[in-house]
């Protein structure tokens, strides 16, 4: 059983058998207070006034680790729209080692067209970002293929922008020199790849 003297807060551990079945009066070693004990009580009023300081104390240092813990997680969660939208960032982002890259997921090409003339072929289009957020551009593999399937080549660009903002466009190009490619298929797929500082 723990006994706290009510006065100077000394907190005392003794068998509860050395309680008398009826409670007896008890004396402070140390300031020499006296009170009554009941045998049955594990935890006096003093000690549950001390666990409620101690539970009051603690408080705010456990919310202040809360606090840090959902920022910590929040901008570890969206450290692309983060730096997308402050590419200043990017750096505090690698030395903590931890990579940025685009986000494939809410990128989607669009108003994808090739014309070929005299061995060139022009390949137009737009990335979106279909997020609610500002987002990296990714970069773009573009596979041209025969009209029968056979690979003819594979290139990849970037679009103009680096960033796009929540829900607009960035348009690409590309022109290549192709013998026979009147029917070639054209397919673009955003790639992902590390953003580094600008």
């Amino acid at each position: 059983m723990l006994l706290t003297c009510g006065q100077c807060q000394t907190i005392f551990r003794i068998e509860d058998h050395a309680i008398a079945p009826t409670g007896q009066q008890v004396r402070c070693s140390v300031c020499q207070h006296v009170w009554h004990v009941d045998p049955h009580t594990k935890l006096s009023d003093d000690n549950n006034r001390l666990l409620g300081d101690v539970l009051k104390r603690l408080r705010l240092p456990a919310l202040t680790l809360i606090l840090i813990a959902g920022f910590c997680t929040v901008l570890y969660a969206f450290r692309g729209p983060l730096t997308a939208a402050h590419p200043q960032l990017i750096s505090a982002y690698q030395l903590a080692g931890l990579p940025i890259s685009p986000n494939l997921s809410v990128l989607q090409v669009e108003d994808l067209s090739a014309d070929y003339q005299s061995n060139i072929l022009r390949i137009r289009g737009k990335l979106k970002n279909t997020y609610h957020l500002t987002s990296h551009a990714s970069s773009l593999e573009v596979k041209i293929l025969s009209e029968s399937g056979e690979l003819l080549g594979v290139e990849r660009i970037l679009p103009e922008d680096k960033v796009i903002e929540a829900g607009q466009v960035t348009a690409f190009f590309l022109q290549v020199e192709l013998q026979a490619a009147e029917n070639a298929q054209v397919v673009v797929t955003p790639v992902s790849h590390d953003i580094i500082n600008r």
